[in-house]
């Protein structure tokens, strides 16, 4: 990871030199020459167009977060770099760079909007820089100071005129990063868009989950319901069927009594009838 730089080559020459993002902003203005100039300029092209195709070749968030983070520390070479999401009045770290520098955030006290430089720059929606955090009273982590950090930047991560994240890079030599501003907000510009992109990407992806999960759960509804209908149908059918049974039963017993009744008013005018001949 950090051996990796984003490079250029001379534009024009037999020998082709290259250099470095760092080692062109390294020069002084007033002794690079116009060739260098443009050169400068082209690879800065370079290194955001090939920074915005890796940065947005994902949209699971996670990953577009890590993709950020290792553009921008090959890209400015920093000593530490990482990433803050905000939670209301939080920032809460997601990733640092280089991985074995995590330990310096184990015993960083919580993080809050309106503390230090990352939290001021939630504050000001505009990126803060200190060349000498021993010296600026913004700067009020110990634990920076302790591991050395001597220069430090925070670009806000902007949505709709909000800040939702924060960008960190430290130097532990002196190094002015305000002068490379342009270029380092176009880097949390593009940082933003992309997370934004996957974060609506996931929102439409868990919202399609819960839509998925509702429909089976509807289906399972219907089903359910149907079994329900058929069985309370079966009920009903027997209960029916006992009742006509019943009631053909019943009527079956009318007719049998009707049956019996004649035949017994029959037998006594017969009986009647003897009882008369004689």
């Amino acid at each position: 990871m950090r051996n990796k730089t984003y490079s250029g080559t001379a534009l024009n020459g037999a020998e082709r030199t290259k250099f470095s993002l760092r080692e062109f902003w390294s020069i002084s203005p007033s002794r690079i020459t116009p060739q260098e100039l443009l050169e400068q300029k082209v690879l800065e092209l370079d290194v955001i167009n090939r920074f915005v195709q890796n940065v947005n070749s994902s949209l699971i968030l996670n990953e577009t977060l890590d993709r950020a983070l290792e553009g921008i520390h090959i890209a400015i070479q920093p000593d530490l770099c990482f990433i803050f999401t905000r939670d209301r009045d939080k920032l809460i770290l997601k990733n640092v760079l280089p991985k074995a520098d995590i330990s310096l955030f184990s015993t960083v006290p919580e993080h809050k909007v309106g503390e230090c430089m990352c939290g001021l720059t939630v504050e000001a929606k505009k990126p803060l820089y200190s060349v000498n955090i021993l010296k600026d009273d913004r700067c009020t982590w110990d634990e920076c100071r302790q591991a050395g950090v001597r220069s430090f930047a925070a670009l806000p991560l902007m949505e709709d005129g909000d800040v939702f994240g924060v960008i960190g890079i430290a130097s532990k030599t002196e190094r002015d990063f305000q002068k490379q501003d342009k270029f380092l907000q176009i880097m949390a510009i593009q940082t933003s868009i992309a997370l934004i992109n996957s974060k609506l990407f996931e929102s439409a992806r868990m919202e399609l989950r819960e839509r998925k999960r509702a429909e089976r759960e509807l289906l399972k509804l219907k089903e359910n319901l149907q079994k329900q209908v058929s069985d309370k149908t079966k009920v009903l059918e027997e209960k029916v069927f006992d009742l006509q049974r019943f009631q053909d039963a019943a009527v079956n017993r009318e007719l049998r009594m009707k049956e019996l009744y004649d035949e017994n008013e029959k037998l006594k005018k017969e009986l009647e009838s003897k009882q008369e001949f004689h």
